[in-house]
């Protein structure tokens, strides 16, 4: 057996042997397996300043987060210690961001109240709509059994997403989801761009030969006629690569340069968003600012990874940009797939979405 499996038997019995007394002002938080970051790092922060009486708990898996959030006079919590242990099994509350294992490789918090933040608003297929995914009965009941993403609550920011995660899931079709936005995205709405700023942030892509996309447009931007082009519009290309995405050759000018920077801090001094599949252009349409889809890849994209039937209405002839000539003229007239990408995916561009969550959640435990 191999140590996947082992990890779910192993968690399988967690759950059944685990303390059903929890206290439901005890929640604690988890993202990327113990980093501290996205929609719960947003939510924490809040509950914490926000709700006094809940006493709430970020688990991380490294001393740097752990000694950043102490120093801030929060509650931080390693992985794997025999306090995450305890806090985990009376804890009434978890949020998590990708999945349970959030919060170690043993789960001892399923039996708590669950609530799916989730780390992005998808439109490619994932888990059981993934067009590679391949289901069975035996799976199916594996997942009733024991299910990383197993929750009481889902956060979706419209209704097409809500129907995406139910289907993605294997969710009830009457399961618990609260339509609003993503907490991560509150400083966006709040941020003043530099009206020169152009970010670019392309997705990653399983298979690197069709890293070209990404190589062309950097090459191209350090031509002379790329960076005339930036000189005499007054912008500056930021770009910032995938972290998984490999063998690319970067370069950087004056008007065009790599960033490691935050893509939230990105996002937030960014006038406009050049992507091509990744669904950071759906966080930053909240903003109303400029949105531009390049990808001269679509064909194949869509032969390899495929893309949920609703989508298409965002991704068509008429609305991406298939080379860089189609590109510059989408700069230029400031054309923008803002209101588009708002009218499928984000319901709410409002704001306060970390307050409204804590509100639907206090009325859904009865606190």
């Amino acid at each position: 057996m191999d140590n996947r499996k082992k990890r779910w038997f192993s968690n399988l019995l967690l759950r059944m042997i685990t303390n059903n007394k929890k206290n439901k002002n005890i929640w604690i938080f988890g993202a990327w397996k113990g980093n501290y970051k996205d929609n719960a790092k947003t939510l924490f922060e809040y509950c914490s300043i926000n709700c006094p009486e809940i006493k709430c708990y970020f688990f991380v898996n490294n001393k740097i987060d752990y000694d950043f959030i102490v120093a801030n006079n929060m509650n931080a919590v390693l992985i794997n210690s025999i306090e995450a242990k305890r806090i985990s099994r009376v804890a009434g509350v978890c949020f998590y961001t990708n999945g349970l294992d959030d919060f170690g490789e043993k789960i001892y918090c399923y039996n708590s109240y669950k609530v799916s933040l989730w780390h992005g608003v998808g439109y490619k297929g994932i888990y059981l709509t993934d067009i590679r995914y391949k289901d069975s009965l035996l799976k199916k009941i594996y997942r009733l059994l024991f299910s990383y993403v197993a929750r009481n609550l889902t956060i979706a920011t419209s209704k097409f997403i809500a129907e995406h995660f139910v289907k993605s899931f294997g969710l009830k079709k009457n399961s618990n989801i609260f339509i609003t936005g993503q907490p991560r995205n509150e400083i966006l709405l709040k941020s003043k761009p530099s009206n020169r700023i152009i970010s670019y942030l392309p997705t990653y892509r399983k298979n690197n030969k069709f890293n070209y996309v990404i190589q062309d447009f950097i090459d191209y931007f350090n031509t002379e006629s790329g960076i005339d082009f930036l000189s005499n519009n007054n912008f500056i290309i930021k770009y910032k690569l995938h972290p998984l995405s490999k063998g690319i050759n970067t370069k950087s000018n004056k008007f065009f340069m790599e960033t490691k920077e935050d893509t939230q801090v990105l996002l937030c001094e960014s006038n406009t968003v050049i992507t091509d599949y990744s669904s950071v252009i759906m966080d930053f349409a909240i903003t109303g600012r400029q949105t531009i889809i390049f990808a001269p890849d679509y064909n194949e994209f869509m032969k390899n990874d495929g893309m949920i039937e609703e989508a298409k209405e965002l991704y068509n002839l008429n609305t991406i940009s298939f080379n860089i000539e189609d590109l510059k003229l989408q700069l230029i007239n400031g054309d923008s797939l803002s209101p588009l990408i708002n009218k499928i995916f984000n319901i709410d561009c409002d704001g306060n979405y970390s307050k409204k969550i804590v509100s639907y959640l206090r009325k859904a435990i009865n606190i």
